[in-house]
Protein backbone atom coordinates (compact mmCIF):
# COMPACT_ATOMS: atom_id res chain seq x y z
CA UNK A 1 0.00 0.00 0.00
CA UNK A 2 0.89 3.45 -0.28
CA UNK A 3 2.62 5.00 2.22
CA UNK A 4 2.76 9.32 2.28
CA UNK A 5 5.21 9.01 5.17
CA UNK A 6 7.95 7.96 3.03
CA UNK A 7 8.16 11.39 1.00
CA UNK A 8 4.85 13.26 1.05
CA UNK A 9 5.79 14.77 -2.44
CA UNK A 10 5.97 11.70 -3.95
CA UNK A 11 3.00 9.75 -5.18
CA UNK A 12 4.54 6.50 -5.97
CA UNK A 13 6.00 5.58 -3.29
CA UNK A 14 4.64 1.97 -1.71
CA UNK A 15 5.82 -0.83 1.45
CA UNK A 16 4.52 -4.13 1.28
CA UNK A 17 2.58 -5.57 4.54
CA UNK A 18 1.41 -8.90 5.35
CA UNK A 19 -2.61 -9.63 4.66
CA UNK A 20 -3.19 -10.25 8.14
CA UNK A 21 -1.61 -8.20 10.42
CA UNK A 22 -0.75 -5.14 8.26
CA UNK A 23 2.54 -4.64 9.23
CA UNK A 24 5.59 -3.94 6.74
CA UNK A 25 7.49 -6.48 5.03
CA UNK A 26 10.49 -5.79 6.86
CA UNK A 27 13.13 -7.59 3.83
CA UNK A 28 16.68 -7.01 4.77
CA UNK A 29 18.01 -8.71 2.13
CA UNK A 30 17.28 -10.31 -1.55
CA UNK A 31 15.92 -8.63 -4.33
CA UNK A 32 13.15 -6.63 -2.56
CA UNK A 33 15.79 -5.72 0.49
CA UNK A 34 18.19 -4.27 -2.54
CA UNK A 35 15.07 -2.33 -3.87
CA UNK A 36 14.26 -1.06 -0.38
CA UNK A 37 17.91 -0.06 0.16
CA UNK A 38 18.33 1.91 -3.08
CA UNK A 39 14.36 3.63 -2.72
CA UNK A 40 15.37 4.36 1.14
CA UNK A 41 18.60 4.49 1.78
CA UNK A 42 20.75 5.05 -1.30
CA UNK A 43 18.86 7.05 -4.01
CA UNK A 44 18.16 9.74 -0.68
CA UNK A 45 21.59 9.74 0.54
CA UNK A 46 22.44 10.76 -3.26
CA UNK A 47 19.87 13.16 -3.43
CA UNK A 48 20.84 14.56 -0.55
CA UNK A 49 24.10 15.21 -1.62
CA UNK A 50 23.13 16.91 -5.03
CA UNK A 51 20.52 19.13 -3.01
CA UNK A 52 23.91 20.55 -1.21
CA UNK A 53 25.94 20.72 -4.31
CA UNK A 54 23.24 22.63 -5.90
CA UNK A 55 22.60 24.95 -2.96
CA UNK A 56 25.91 25.93 -2.82
CA UNK A 57 26.09 26.55 -6.26
CA UNK A 58 22.85 28.92 -6.06
CA UNK A 59 23.85 30.73 -2.87
CA UNK A 60 27.39 31.37 -3.89
CA UNK A 61 26.47 32.33 -7.38
CA UNK A 62 23.84 34.55 -6.37
CA UNK A 63 26.08 36.52 -3.76
CA UNK A 64 28.47 37.89 -6.97
CA UNK A 65 24.85 38.14 -8.89
CA UNK A 66 23.10 40.12 -6.33
CA UNK A 67 25.84 42.41 -5.58
CA UNK A 68 27.44 43.30 -9.00
CA UNK A 69 26.62 44.92 -12.13
CA UNK A 70 25.87 43.61 -15.75
CA UNK A 71 26.04 45.77 -19.00
CA UNK A 72 23.45 48.18 -17.61
CA UNK A 73 21.89 49.19 -13.88
CA UNK A 74 18.55 47.72 -12.79
CA UNK A 75 15.34 49.78 -13.22
CA UNK A 76 11.69 49.15 -11.45
CA UNK A 77 10.33 46.90 -8.62
CA UNK A 78 12.15 43.51 -7.98
CA UNK A 79 10.59 40.68 -5.70
CA UNK A 80 13.03 38.60 -3.77
CA UNK A 81 12.50 35.35 -5.07
CA UNK A 82 12.41 33.67 -1.28
CA UNK A 83 9.71 33.94 1.19
CA UNK A 84 9.77 34.21 5.03
CA UNK A 85 7.52 33.01 6.85
CA UNK A 86 6.20 35.87 8.71
CA UNK A 87 7.29 39.64 8.21
CA UNK A 88 7.87 40.40 11.39
CA UNK A 89 9.82 37.39 12.40
CA UNK A 90 13.12 37.75 12.26
CA UNK A 91 15.74 36.68 9.03
CA UNK A 92 17.90 34.15 11.23
CA UNK A 93 14.33 32.27 12.05
CA UNK A 94 12.19 33.17 9.21
CA UNK A 95 12.79 29.87 7.29
CA UNK A 96 14.48 31.25 4.27
CA UNK A 97 16.90 28.38 2.37
CA UNK A 98 20.04 30.24 3.23
CA UNK A 99 21.99 31.90 6.29
CA UNK A 100 22.50 35.27 6.88
CA UNK A 101 25.44 36.72 9.25
CA UNK A 102 26.21 40.01 10.70
CA UNK A 103 26.91 42.27 7.87
CA UNK A 104 25.79 45.32 5.89
CA UNK A 105 25.25 45.85 1.86
CA UNK A 106 24.98 48.96 0.32
CA UNK A 107 22.26 50.42 -2.38
CA UNK A 108 23.57 52.87 -4.97
CA UNK A 109 20.81 54.81 -6.64
CA UNK A 110 21.45 56.30 -9.92
CA UNK A 111 19.95 59.50 -11.00
CA UNK A 112 19.37 60.46 -15.15
CA UNK A 113 22.84 61.57 -15.29
CA UNK A 114 24.13 58.58 -13.78
CA UNK A 115 25.39 60.01 -10.48
CA UNK A 116 25.90 57.28 -7.46
CA UNK A 117 24.55 57.74 -4.52
CA UNK A 118 25.25 55.45 -1.99
CA UNK A 119 23.38 54.23 1.25
CA UNK A 120 24.61 51.46 3.72
CA UNK A 121 21.92 49.04 5.24
CA UNK A 122 22.74 46.86 8.26
CA UNK A 123 21.51 43.81 8.55
CA UNK A 124 21.11 41.46 12.05
CA UNK A 125 19.67 38.30 11.31
CA UNK A 126 19.09 38.00 15.36
CA UNK A 127 17.08 41.24 14.78
CA UNK A 128 16.51 42.80 11.64
CA UNK A 129 13.08 41.25 10.03
CA UNK A 130 11.86 41.61 6.69
CA UNK A 131 9.22 44.35 7.63
CA UNK A 132 12.59 46.77 9.38
CA UNK A 133 14.90 45.98 6.33
CA UNK A 134 11.63 46.96 3.77
CA UNK A 135 11.39 50.48 6.15
CA UNK A 136 15.00 51.10 6.04
CA UNK A 137 14.78 50.56 2.19
CA UNK A 138 11.85 52.68 1.58
CA UNK A 139 13.96 55.76 3.84
CA UNK A 140 16.55 55.83 1.16
CA UNK A 141 15.58 58.44 -1.48
CA UNK A 142 14.17 57.95 -4.91
CA UNK A 143 13.66 54.32 -3.33
CA UNK A 144 10.79 52.57 -2.37
CA UNK A 145 10.27 48.91 -0.84
CA UNK A 146 7.44 47.27 1.07
CA UNK A 147 6.77 43.42 2.02
CA UNK A 148 4.02 41.55 -0.27
CA UNK A 149 3.02 37.91 0.18
CA UNK A 150 6.20 37.30 2.50
CA UNK A 151 8.76 38.57 -0.46
CA UNK A 152 10.43 41.95 -0.29
CA UNK A 153 9.38 44.25 -2.84
CA UNK A 154 11.71 47.18 -3.80
CA UNK A 155 13.10 49.35 -6.65
CA UNK A 156 13.96 52.97 -7.47
CA UNK A 157 11.44 55.54 -8.40
CA UNK A 158 10.69 56.47 -12.12
CA UNK A 159 13.74 58.00 -14.00
CA UNK A 160 16.30 56.57 -11.52
CA UNK A 161 18.48 53.37 -11.85
CA UNK A 162 20.00 51.21 -8.80
CA UNK A 163 22.28 48.07 -7.86
CA UNK A 164 23.60 46.97 -4.81
CA UNK A 165 27.24 46.64 -3.65
CA UNK A 166 29.39 45.24 -1.04
CA UNK A 167 26.84 42.82 0.40
CA UNK A 168 28.79 40.92 3.71
CA UNK A 169 25.95 39.99 5.31
CA UNK A 170 24.31 37.71 2.63
CA UNK A 171 21.01 39.01 2.82
CA UNK A 172 20.40 39.97 -0.39
CA UNK A 173 21.18 36.56 -2.09
CA UNK A 174 19.14 34.61 1.12
CA UNK A 175 16.17 36.62 0.05
CA UNK A 176 16.84 36.41 -3.48
CA UNK A 177 16.85 40.00 -4.29
CA UNK A 178 18.80 40.25 -8.06
CA UNK A 179 19.65 36.49 -8.22
CA UNK A 180 20.66 34.40 -11.08
CA UNK A 181 19.19 30.78 -9.58
CA UNK A 182 16.05 30.32 -8.40
CA UNK A 183 15.12 27.46 -5.96
CA UNK A 184 17.17 26.23 -3.26
CA UNK A 185 17.98 22.44 -4.46
CA UNK A 186 18.99 19.96 -7.13
CA UNK A 187 14.80 19.81 -8.05
CA UNK A 188 14.04 23.34 -7.86
CA UNK A 189 16.93 24.93 -8.95
CA UNK A 190 16.17 27.00 -12.21
CA UNK A 191 17.18 30.70 -14.23
CA UNK A 192 15.74 33.84 -12.77
CA UNK A 193 13.19 35.58 -14.97
CA UNK A 194 14.27 38.61 -15.04
CA UNK A 195 17.61 37.75 -16.17
CA UNK A 196 16.19 35.02 -18.99
CA UNK A 197 14.37 37.90 -20.20
CA UNK A 198 17.25 40.20 -20.17
CA UNK A 199 20.84 39.06 -19.90
CA UNK A 200 22.42 42.56 -19.74
CA UNK A 201 21.55 42.42 -16.27
CA UNK A 202 23.45 39.43 -15.32
CA UNK A 203 26.69 40.92 -13.40
CA UNK A 204 29.80 40.91 -15.05
CA UNK A 205 31.45 43.08 -12.74
CA UNK A 206 31.58 45.66 -9.85
CA UNK A 207 32.20 48.76 -10.53
CA UNK A 208 30.51 51.97 -9.72
CA UNK A 209 30.72 53.44 -12.59
CA UNK A 210 28.64 52.56 -15.28
CA UNK A 211 30.51 53.28 -18.23
CA UNK A 212 33.47 51.38 -17.56
CA UNK A 213 31.71 48.21 -19.14
CA UNK A 214 35.17 46.24 -19.79
CA UNK A 215 34.94 45.40 -15.63
CA UNK A 216 34.82 41.29 -15.91
CA UNK A 217 35.67 40.69 -12.49
CA UNK A 218 31.85 39.28 -11.51
CA UNK A 219 32.03 36.98 -14.12
CA UNK A 220 35.63 35.83 -13.02
CA UNK A 221 34.15 35.49 -9.60
CA UNK A 222 31.47 33.66 -10.81
CA UNK A 223 34.34 30.68 -12.95
CA UNK A 224 35.82 30.53 -9.67
CA UNK A 225 32.79 29.39 -7.34
CA UNK A 226 33.59 25.64 -8.76
CA UNK A 227 36.74 26.55 -6.63
CA UNK A 228 35.21 28.26 -3.74
CA UNK A 229 36.10 26.29 -0.46
CA UNK A 230 31.81 26.07 0.66
CA UNK A 231 32.41 22.45 2.48
CA UNK A 232 33.18 20.85 5.07
CA UNK A 233 33.87 24.04 7.24
CA UNK A 234 35.07 25.64 4.70
CA UNK A 235 37.79 23.00 3.62
CA UNK A 236 36.09 21.82 -0.08
CA UNK A 237 35.03 23.55 -3.15
CA UNK A 238 32.04 22.23 -4.98
CA UNK A 239 34.09 20.39 -7.53
CA UNK A 240 35.95 18.76 -4.28
CA UNK A 241 32.60 17.82 -3.13
CA UNK A 242 31.03 17.05 -6.54
CA UNK A 243 33.99 14.62 -7.02
CA UNK A 244 33.82 12.94 -3.99
CA UNK A 245 29.85 12.20 -4.51
CA UNK A 246 31.10 10.18 -7.65
CA UNK A 247 33.94 8.75 -6.43
CA UNK A 248 31.96 7.38 -3.63
CA UNK A 249 29.02 6.39 -6.19
CA UNK A 250 31.68 4.55 -8.48
CA UNK A 251 33.72 2.82 -5.29
CA UNK A 252 29.96 1.83 -3.57
CA UNK A 253 28.90 0.09 -7.28
CA UNK A 254 32.36 -1.89 -7.64
CA UNK A 255 31.68 -3.20 -4.68
CA UNK A 256 28.17 -4.21 -5.27
CA UNK A 257 29.60 -5.71 -8.52
CA UNK A 258 31.89 -7.70 -6.39
CA UNK A 259 29.87 -8.95 -3.67
CA UNK A 260 27.14 -9.91 -6.35
CA UNK A 261 29.64 -12.21 -8.18
CA UNK A 262 30.67 -13.88 -4.58
CA UNK A 263 27.03 -14.37 -4.05
CA UNK A 264 26.26 -15.87 -7.52
CA UNK A 265 29.71 -17.91 -7.02
CA UNK A 266 28.02 -19.21 -3.79
CA UNK A 267 24.85 -20.42 -5.15
CA UNK A 268 26.24 -22.09 -8.41
CA UNK A 269 28.26 -23.69 -5.69
CA UNK A 270 25.31 -24.29 -3.05
CA UNK A 271 23.28 -25.73 -6.13
CA UNK A 272 25.88 -28.13 -7.55
CA UNK A 273 26.36 -29.92 -4.00
CA UNK A 274 22.73 -30.02 -3.49
CA UNK A 275 22.62 -31.43 -7.08
CA UNK A 276 25.49 -34.23 -5.90
CA UNK A 277 23.88 -35.22 -2.78
CA UNK A 278 19.97 -35.33 -3.92
CA UNK A 279 20.23 -35.10 -7.62
CA UNK A 280 19.04 -37.85 -9.62
CA UNK A 281 20.66 -39.03 -12.99
CA UNK A 282 18.75 -40.30 -15.64
CA UNK A 283 21.52 -42.82 -16.73
CA UNK A 284 22.16 -44.21 -13.52
CA UNK A 285 18.20 -44.48 -12.96
CA UNK A 286 17.78 -46.60 -16.03
CA UNK A 287 20.70 -48.76 -15.26
CA UNK A 288 19.24 -49.55 -12.28
CA UNK A 289 16.00 -49.94 -13.43
CA UNK A 290 17.36 -52.78 -15.41
CA UNK A 291 19.38 -54.66 -12.85
CA UNK A 292 15.66 -54.48 -10.64
CA UNK A 293 14.16 -55.98 -13.79
CA UNK A 294 17.19 -58.92 -14.75
CA UNK A 295 17.11 -60.20 -11.15
CA UNK A 296 13.04 -60.06 -11.14
CA UNK A 297 13.23 -61.89 -14.46
CA UNK A 298 16.34 -64.55 -12.59
CA UNK A 299 14.36 -64.86 -9.74
CA UNK A 300 10.63 -65.73 -11.64
CA UNK A 301 12.60 -68.33 -13.26
CA UNK A 302 13.93 -70.39 -10.07
CA UNK A 303 10.47 -70.20 -8.79
CA UNK A 304 9.19 -71.48 -11.85
CA UNK A 305 11.30 -74.37 -12.00
CA UNK A 306 10.84 -74.91 -8.38
CA UNK A 307 7.21 -75.13 -9.28
CA UNK A 308 7.66 -77.20 -11.90
CA UNK A 309 9.76 -79.60 -9.73
CA UNK A 310 7.05 -79.99 -6.97
CA UNK A 311 4.99 -80.79 -9.20
CA UNK A 312 6.60 -83.74 -10.69
CA UNK A 313 7.89 -85.09 -7.54
CA UNK A 314 4.36 -84.97 -6.12
CA UNK A 315 3.05 -86.74 -9.51
CA UNK A 316 6.06 -89.37 -8.60
CA UNK A 317 4.71 -89.76 -5.39
CA UNK A 318 1.10 -90.79 -7.09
Amino acid sequence: MRNPALDPVRQDLYELQFADTHKRVNAVDGTLGAAYAMRDVIIPGVSDQADQIARGVIFEVNKIQSQGRGMRNLTGMLTGGNAVSGGAVSLGSAGLPFSIVNGSFDVIVYDASNTPTTTTIVVDPATTTLDSLAAALNAIPNFSASVSDNRLQLGANAGYAYRFANDTSGALAAIGVNALFTGSDAASIGVDGVIAADVSLLSTGYDVDVSNTGDNTAALAMAAVQNALVFHGNTASITDFYQGMIGRIGIDGNANNERLAVEEAFVRNFQNRRQQISGVSLDEEVTQLMLFQRAFEGAARVITVADRMLDSLMAMAR
